[in-house]
């Protein structure tokens, strides 16, 4: 996605944060908090669009402390939702699956030697294969556009069907 893509969202305010992987505290909810206020200013209302994550509602053994960040940024969206929409600022959370990121190379490189976990891991998409991050991003931005007007407090699930299993 160009950069004329993402400029054309500029007439809507729009914050998106991402509660991190590697980072559970509270200055990952600080940037939270200052994205709200940040469209609260805005003059004639905005839109919000956090990233949580599939983990947030579906369990996987090891990442207990993931999943409840994530659940938590979707039980944040959409309390923030019902207090800033009176202010015209719309809050909505993207909960993306696996996705081919920079982060998900370094996985794959570890199970390198393990083809059929990362096998395992495809099969459990049932369209059979991953995210790009573009794909994610299309998510967002319809979010952000005048098409999502009426959405609010919506909890967008771009997994593939993976939390349909």
């Amino acid at each position: 996605m160009g950069a004329d893509t993402l400029g054309m969202t500029a007439r809507l305010l729009g914050a998106m944060a991402n509660a991190g992987a590697r980072r559970y505290g509270g200055e990952r909810v600080s940037e939270l908090a200052h994205a709200l206020q940040c469209a609260d200013l805005a003059r004639g209302g905005g839109a919000i669009v956090n990233s949580a994550s599939t983990l947030a509602f579906v369990a996987l053994e090891g990442r207990s402390i993931y999943s409840a960040s994530k659940a938590g940024v979707v039980g944040m969206s959409r309390a923030a939702a019902v207090e800033y929409a009176a202010r015209n600022v719309r809050v909505n959370v993207i909960c993306p699956g696996t996705t081919e990121t920079a982060l998900f190379a370094g996985l794959l490189k570890e199970y390198a030697d393990q083809p059929e976990k990362i096998e395992a891991i495809r099969s459990q998409q049932p369209i059979n294969r991953w995210a790009q991050p573009s794909e994610l991003a299309e998510a967002a931005l319809f979010l952000f556009s005048e098409g999502a007007s009426y959405v609010i407090g919506a909890a967008l699930i771009v997994d593939g069907g993976y939390t349909l299993r």
